[in-house]
């Protein structure tokens, strides 16, 4: 199996969904709190596992979010304050892991720069309930990006996962895809 760097196409289509789905508008306070739902599924295994001498679960529960607030203060400033940007990076840094997991070299595979801008193509297809072209998108990166051991325990997989909540939500609003028991029993007597 091969992996290769992820376009700037493909990290902008996937963030721009992210971004878009997690919140209303563009400050939208629920866009921060989905990273950091991402960031609490990344990180508290790793944080409760070194406080297992403390007995008072709703202080280790303040403690665990103070953690989380202050990481993403950090990480947030090291994306220039852009969430978007942050976003964008956490899926770079995921696809970087796995080449470096997968080969012994891959740095010649990254570039200087990356340019971060939504991507019009998928605020089209957001537009025109045809959100399902991101699937490809979805599992091209999975795949680019899978490669290194902590992979499903990392905050790209944890943003791709609400990348594919956002994904079912779309396909649950549109009729093709509504669920009948009724008419789906009838449709498989057919077939038999």
């Amino acid at each position: 199996m091969s992996a290769y760097l992820c376009s700037d196409d493909t990290l902008n289509a996937l963030s721009t969904y992210w971004f878009i789905k997690s919140g209303k508008s563009w400050d939208d306070p629920s866009k921060t709190q989905a990273y950091k739902r991402a960031m609490r599924l990344r990180y508290k295994d790793s944080y409760f596992k070194t406080r297992t001498d403390s007995k008072d679960y709703l202080k280790l529960h303040a403690d665990f979010e103070k953690y989380i607030n202050e990481l993403f203060e950090r990480t947030l400033k090291n994306s220039h304050n852009d969430l978007y940007e942050l976003v964008f990076n956490t899926l770079l840094t995921e696809n970087k892991n796995s080449l470096n997991a997968r080969y012994s070299n891959p740095t010649d595979m990254f570039r200087d720069s990356y340019i971060y801008r939504l991507s019009n193509c998928v605020v089209n297809w957001i537009d025109k309930k045809e959100s399902g072209y991101l699937v490809g998108i979805v599992n091209n990166y999975d795949y680019q990006s899978c490669e290194h051991d902590n992979y499903e325990k990392s905050m790209g997989y944890a943003i791709l996962n609400q990348i594919k909540d956002y994904l079912l939500e779309d396909m649950k609003l549109g009729e093709i895809w509504d669920f009948n028991e009724q008419r789906f029993i009838a449709q498989m007597e057919k077939v038999s």
